[in-house]
């Protein structure tokens, strides 16, 4: 079962603070998108090609809320390069967590956190849920 993201870069935040309304940011969206591809596994273990950690621990987070018993092993894209203030950081866990649950939805894995929702608001390739569509994020 596999499952698979885009998510967009940006070039960082123009404004960050609080105005009389509440918090306020703002970033300048570029178009540049990273890929994200997850295949769940039998084995309990988990693993993201190449390396980064807080895919890493989005990856094992997002297998542990999906109700799968075994594992997953994520492959970056690298379109997003670390290190250049393009949020690659937030692409690759943003992608490793609509990929796992795009794949999970695939497998009829029934997960708390899409128990609340209707079937349909799940991540799928078809329609990921508003919070994600909102975001540019497709799966």
């Amino acid at each position: 079962m596999r499952g698979r993201a885009r998510v967009p870069a940006t070039c960082g935040e123009l404004l960050q603070g609080v105005d009389p309304r509440g918090p306020v940011l703002v970033s300048l969206p570029v178009d540049r998108w990273g890929s994200v591809e997850v295949a769940l596994i039998d084995a309990p273990d988990t693993s993201v090609e190449p390396h980064r950690p807080r895919a890493a621990t989005a990856l094992r987070l997002a297998v542990e809320a999906c109700g799968w018993d075994g594992g997953a092993r994520a492959r970056l894209g690298g379109e997003v390069p670390p290190g250049h203030g393009l949020g690659s950081s937030t692409v690759d866990v943003a992608g490793v967590l609509c990929a796992t649950f795009a794949a999970a939805t695939r497998c009829s894995v029934r997960s708390t956190a899409c128990s609340a929702a209707p079937r349909s608001d799940c991540f799928s390739a078809e329609r990921p849920p508003a919070a994600v569509r909102a975001r540019s994020c497709s799966v």
